[in-house]
Parts: structure tokens; C-alpha cells; sequence
């Protein structure tokens, strides 16, 4: 239930986004200028894979696991690059959205000052989910598929499930 409920917060999300996108619009990806402004410019970025919650908010069926890793600034500028990026998202009509169950396996965590930004990836959907306090969006980062994945082999490089990733499905 609590995974059907990320899931159709996804779809929600992903099924009414805009057909073409400008700089406006992947703030609005992001939940604002605040949230893109962190991304762009975070004092830290860390990573932890994800494992499934029992909470019981619908964005807390996921969970970070075990200890966080630093993320270099060369890798988070690369991240944050991809993450700002137009194109890295799907721009369909969406009139068919991904029939996927949400599984995200990392989770990035982009803070500023006293603020953190939790991004979730699944590399089942090629769907991040953008979390913000209660604030959750969903993206289909399918063109940018095979950027993050080379991003996430570098930060995990002993993840054998990472590791096992192909650059496109």
C-alpha cells in the first residue's frame, strides 16, 4: 500500500508534466528556486543506497541505509549538471506514464546551509523523486539515464548491484 502510494505520487507527477521545457519549468521539477538553487550550488552532497520503510508517509517507504559517502565536489558538480539539465528528462505528452512500481535504490542528499534535499533514484523506472520536506516530485530522467549511471559507478564503486547497471534499458 505505502509503495502504491509513492508510486501514483510518481505518476501523478510525471503524468501531468509539461510537453517542452525551459529554465522555469526544471525549477518547477525541483519545487522551486530555493530547492534548483541547492541543487546547483549545495555545500554538501551525500549518498546512501535505500532499503523499503514501514513509516508511514507515502515518500518515507523508502529509507537511507547503512553509512552516508561523501561525494566529491567533481562528482556532485557532474550530478548537479545532468540534474539542472533540460534534457535530461523525458518531455512526452505523458498520455501513457510509466507502469512501474518505484523501487529507488540510492538516495542523494543535496544540502545548503540547514536545508536538505533528497533526491531518490530508481533505475527500474529511470523515475527520481524529488523530496523536500512534504513536498514530493516525480521525474522521468530517461534521456539522462546512462549520465547518472556512470555518476553512481563512481560513487559506489564497490556496490556490486550498482556496479551491474547498464547505461540503457
Amino acid at each position: 500500500m505505502k509503495t502504491t502510494s509513492f508510486l501514483l505520487i510518481a505518476v501523478i507527477s510525471i503524468s501531468f508534466g509539461p510537453s517542452h521545457l525551459n529554465a522555469s519549468d526544471v525549477e518547477s521539477r525541483f519545487g522551486g528556486n530555493e530547492n534548483t538553487a541547492i541543487i546547483a550550488a549545495p555545500n554538501s552532497v551525500k549518498v546512501w543506497r535505500t532499503v523499503g520503510s514501514l513509516n508511514s508517509s507515502p515518500g518515507d517507504c523508502f529509507e537511507k541505509f547503512g553509512s552516508a559517502i561523501v561525494v566529491s565536489t567533481n562528482l556532485a558538480a557532474q550530478l548537479s549538471k545532468v540534474l539542472l539539465d533540460v534534457h535530461s528528462y523525458e518531455h512526452s505528452d505523458a498520455s501513457t506514464p510509466k507502469q512501474c512500481l518505484l523501487q529507488p535504490g540510492v538516495v542523494v542528499t543535496f544540502s545548503k546551509g540547514e536545508h536538505d534535499l533528497d533526491v531518490f533514484f530508481c533505475f527500474e523506472c529511470d523515475v527520481l523523486i524529488v523530496k523536500s520536506g512534504t513536498n514530493e516530485i516525480g521525474n522521468d530522467f530517461s534521456p539522462s539515464r546512462a549520465e547518472f549511471v556512470r555518476i553512481m559507478k563512481k560513487i559506489f564503486q564497490k556496490d556490486a548491484q550498482i556496479q551491474s547497471l547498464k547505461e540503457q534499458e
